[in-house]
């Protein structure tokens, strides 16, 4: 069975690029551009990696950590998650690590 991995960005250049990149290792590839719709996905088809932009609009990317502690099936195993931003501010990177 595929890994399933999510890419949450809103840009719709960044996704494409790692689409593009991640295409060829046989992944199921799913994609989200904002991050209600991140969350949308890892309800419905639980992945398995999330590459998960911080800053979206509306929901942005620490909402989405915070609220996947919240939602983790006790039959699955957790998914692990990267974060993308060009945010250089310590303090955030400490939040994420800490989520």
């Amino acid at each position: 069975m595929p890994l399933r991995v999510l890419i949450a960005d809103d840009e719709h250049a960044a996704r494409h690029g790692m689409l593009r990149a991640l295409k060829a290792t046989g992944c199921e590839l799913l994609e989200a551009s904002d991050g209600d719709a991140a969350l949308l996905s890892i309800r419905d088809q639980w992945p398995d990696l999330v590459f998960l932009d911080l800053n979206m609009p509306g929901r942005d990317g620490l909402s989405v950590l915070r609220e996947l502690s919240t939602i983790a099936p006790s039959n699955r195993p957790s998914c692990e998650i990267i974060v993308v931003t060009a945010n250089e501010h310590v303090g955030t990177a400490v939040d994420c690590m800490r989520l």
